[in-house]
């Protein structure tokens, strides 16, 4: 989906020469937006995590989102799911003011003051359920997928401090951080002779600011099953062929 609507995706291509085997997951977008949850959520009998948007987790506390992208799924031990309270366990963010000097942010729940403006991590999203609705707990669970939000409050003009997103993934100076795996890590009792996703290594990405353009499209042609067989092509009795000229997103 496009600026123009939908766009073929025929050619687009990506290279990569390593898999999760041999590679953990490496950030490779971050992008900063007024927190918007439009179109966060499925519809009705949607049959995956609704409501683990910023809002949902922490209510008008949460202003701005911080949205991250790895190339692989992501888990904190390839068996367990990443709660909304584990920012300090594996992300840290660069801060760069005007007069040159860099702050490193690495705690949730702390105001920094940058050049006079405040601002506060409340934590991460986009995963599973707030704490009123699901433990935070080994059995917590997520939406398995490859993208987290940062969700943050403050000044605006201490969001435009923010430059890079940090995933260290070891030991360093400021501290312990965990490694992200692809599900299917070694989890917590790994078997010496069973082979398991690669845990990730350092890797940083620059923030694309876009509060004052999200750089967002939205697209909607919602059509349930008993509309696509009520085209003309099923007079026929041919719904296969009416689902293939008529069926754009199924929702029955």
């Amino acid at each position: 989906v496009g600026p123009k609507g939908l766009t073929s995706g025929v050619g687009l291509t990506w290279e990569n020469q390593l898999h999760p085997y041999l590679s953990g997951p490496k950030l490779i977008a971050s992008k900063l937006t007024i927190l918007n949850t439009q179109g966060d959520n499925g519809p009705p009998g949607f049959f995956s995590i609704n409501n683990n948007d910023g809002r949902s987790i922490y209510g008008n506390a949460a202003q701005y989102r911080l949205r991250v992208l790895t190339n692989w799924g992501i888990s904190g031990d390839g068996a367990h799911f990443i709660r909304p309270d584990q920012f300090e366990d594996f992300f840290w963010i660069k801060a760069e003011l005007p007069d040159g000097q860099t702050v490193k942010l690495t705690r949730s729940g702390y105001d920094y003051t940058l050049n006079n403006h405040t601002l506060t991590i409340l934590g991460l999203a986009e995963l599973g359920l707030s704490n009123d609705e699901d433990r935070w707990d080994e059995c917590y669970i997520d939406d398995r997928d490859n993208q987290i939000d940062i969700i943050i409050r403050g000044d605006r003009i201490a969001m435009g401090y923010l430059t890079e997103v940090h995933l260290p993934s070891g030991i360093t100076e400021y501290g312990r951080y965990k490694p992200l795996y692809n599900p299917g890590g070694p989890g917590i009792d790994p078997d010496p002779y069973t082979p398991y996703t690669a845990p990730s290594g350092y890797s940083t990405v620059e923030v694309t600011m876009a509060i004052n353009d999200a750089m967002v499209v939205s697209y909607e042609d919602i059509k349930t099953f008993d509309e696509i067989l009520n085209v003309n092509d099923c007079e026929g009795g041919n719904a296969k062929e009416a689902i293939r000229k008529h069926g754009k997103i199924l929702r029955g």
